[in-house]
């Protein structure tokens, strides 16, 4: 490096800390450091989100049973008239089915990445002798 560079470096360059500042910030860094890791990795999805995936549940099922009661009714129909309105009315139970089916699905998919993360962490942090059930344990 020319001596130019060198001492615009130099003079450019952050002082240094003292050892003892250092070591204060980092016995004052390090456990709060760790806290936030250990609450982080400790978290579950699936128990902090159990009334929110309660609720999803219950409107999935509430879905299912306005579906069901709609088609109990669509099939009492009798006539003529009945055969006109019969296409539309299965456009729609079929339109409201298939929300249903995506509704539970995105149910499904969240529940699922949240027993793989609780396997994946059970796996990280308690080894591969850790079974399958334990990491699917979320109580």
């Amino acid at each position: 490096m020319p001596a130019r560079a060198r001492h615009a470096a130099q003079r450019h360059a952050s002082p240094s800390l003292p050892s003892t500042t250092q070591a204060c910030d980092t016995a004052l860094l390090n456990p709060i450091w760790n806290k936030y890791w250990i609450a982080t990795l400790a978290a579950s999805p699936m128990l902090s989100n159990s009334a929110y995936i309660a609720s999803q549940i219950k409107d999935l099922a509430d879905k299912i049973e306005q579906a069901e009661g709609g088609l109990t009714h669509f099939g009492r129909g009798g006539g003529g008239s009945y055969l006109s309105g019969a296409d539309r009315g299965a456009k729609k139970e079929e339109s409201q089915l298939r929300k249903i089916v995506r509704d539970s699905s995105k149910i499904t998919r969240e529940h699922l990445q949240g027993s793989m993360t609780q396997a994946m962490k059970n796996l990280l942090f308690n080894g591969a002798s850790g079974t399958t059930a334990t990491a699917m344990d979320t109580s």
